[in-house]
């Protein structure tokens, strides 16, 4: 069991989402001639502000063309901003694969060089995007332990490698980090459990073993929870889990080893379909 799960692992850090990048239509119309789109394949698990000089050198051009004086820019899909600091995976089962729409290849996003939304989370630097990583995957340490314990074995050295093993997209790396700090998601006292319920997000702690049968919890538990079970069928909705539909029998416990990301915490995105 413990090699199936290294290789679930490993398949998840190597899955990539093929990505699109056009300009908006604000900025085709001011053009001469159309400027190429560019394509990429991001790894699910990794964040796509670690291609940000690239796409920005692409489109640099673009810029000088259109005399526009602003470096900073963001990516939509439809009307959705891409969030520099959700995992591309995350987003992307979120606003392709959860609804009932056609899914659609590659993943078609929008550059804008104009002020982001407002609840939009801008990152000065990658700095900032490391320090909000390396405080999510404390917090999420600390929930699977439920003690302070294992977030003062996280020394700043530990921290950058498992950083780095994130950037290299290196699971070997980021394994080979996180051993000092003896977390086995099989057989911790709590999961880190975060759901994207109709794009909102909800956090849950939850024991991996029901403490009154000591029988294992599933994903049907946290449905339960949710309330979306109905005359003991589940509602009408899409659940994904690192980009499939697990079968709902399944232990949370074997999930979390199985398909937590980086950061430490287990992402489940339902979409509810009226």
């Amino acid at each position: 069991m413990e090699r199936t799960i290294v290789q679930i692992n490993t398949e998840n850090w190597n899955c990539k989402i093929p990505i699109i990048i056009n300009l908006s239509s604000k900025y085709t119309t001011q053009l001469q001639k159309p400027f190429r789109p560019l394509f990429m394949s991001v790894p699910r698990s990794s964040y796509l502000y670690f291609d940000k000089e690239k796409i920005f050198t692409h489109f640099e051009p673009v810029l000088k063309e259109l005399e526009i004086n602003n470096k900073n820019f963001y990516l939509q899909f439809n009307s959705e901003p891409v969030k520099w600091n959700t995992p591309i995976g995350v987003f992307f089962d979120m606003v392709c694969k959860s609804t009932n729409l056609p899914e659609k290849m590659p993943m078609n996003l929008q550059i804008n060089f104009e002020k982001p939304p407002k609840k939009f989370i801008e990152f000065e630097n990658e700095t900032e995007l490391y320090n909000y990583f390396a405080s999510t995957f404390k917090e999420s340490c600390f929930l699977l332990a439920k003690s302070a314990t294992i977030t003062q074995k996280i020394t700043e050295n530990i921290m950058a490698n498992i950083w780095n093993g994130l950037k290299n997209l290196s699971f070997d790396e980021y394994k080979r980090s996180i051993q000092p700090l003896e977390i086995n998601y099989k057989e911790q006292s709590s999961l880190a459990i975060r759901i994207l319920l109709n794009k909102k997000c909800i956090q849950k702690t939850t024991k991996p073993v029901n403490q009154e049968t000591e029988e294992l919890l599933t994903l049907l538990d946290i449905f339960k929870d949710l309330d979306l079970i109905k005359e003991e069928k589940l509602v009408p909705m899409t659940y994904l889990i690192q980009g499939i539909t697990p079968d709902p029998n399944i232990p949370l416990a074997f999930l979390s080893a199985s398909f937590s990301h980086p950061d430490g915490f287990l992402y489940l995105i339902i979409t509810t379909l009226n």
